[in-house]
């Protein structure tokens, strides 16, 4: 739900005065919404068959709310761990976030991804193993029994601001 206004003031924050589109919660819409971007960069069809898009909207708007809360003039480095089983691409994903953060505090250039290889434990024996694919067996003892420790993450692992100059 969004409304119009100012309320709380956004200048310096993405906004540009008067006709500001704020949320329900009072917070900037961003240039991240995917009417008002998406379109125009992804195109309709190409936007819906990338879930990717999705998801670097949605992290594009939780830091524009962190950075709109503290009153940063700009988020410049944003570190994020992606595991190789999360069933997220990184070159999508980072195109996706490029798009979405252009024209917010947030620097295009920010995401730092961390691709995170699955490993599994084996039941039987204990051992942590490398599993790229979720299929391997243990190295060890040739079990198929594991549970993946590691692998289908995507955490957002810190974010660095920049202050406004007040």
């Amino acid at each position: 739900m969004f409304r119009e206004g100012t309320e709380g003031g956004t200048a310096g924050h993405g906004g540009t005065g008067e006709n500001d589109r704020l949320t329900a919660e009072g917070y900037p819409v961003t240039a991240a919404e995917p009417d008002a971007l998406a379109r125009g960069v992804l195109g309709e069809e190409r936007r819906k068959a990338v879930h990717e898009w999705g998801l670097a909207v949605g992290l594009v708007r939780v830091l524009q709310e962190e950075a709109w809360k503290s009153g940063a003039a700009r988020i410049k480095e944003v570190r994020l761990r992606l595991g190789s089983l999360s069933g997220v691409s990184p070159e999508a994903f980072r195109f996706g976030f490029q798009a979405a953060a252009r024209g917010t505090v947030i620097d295009p250039d920010a995401l730092v991804i961390e691709e995170v290889t699955a490993r599994s434990r084996c039941q039987d024996c204990g051992m942590v193993f490398d599993d790229r694919d979720g299929t391997a067996f243990c190295p060890n003892c040739g079990s198929v029994w594991k549970e993946l420790v590691e692998g289908r993450e995507m955490v957002t692992e810190s974010f660095v601001m920049e202050e406004a100059n007040v």
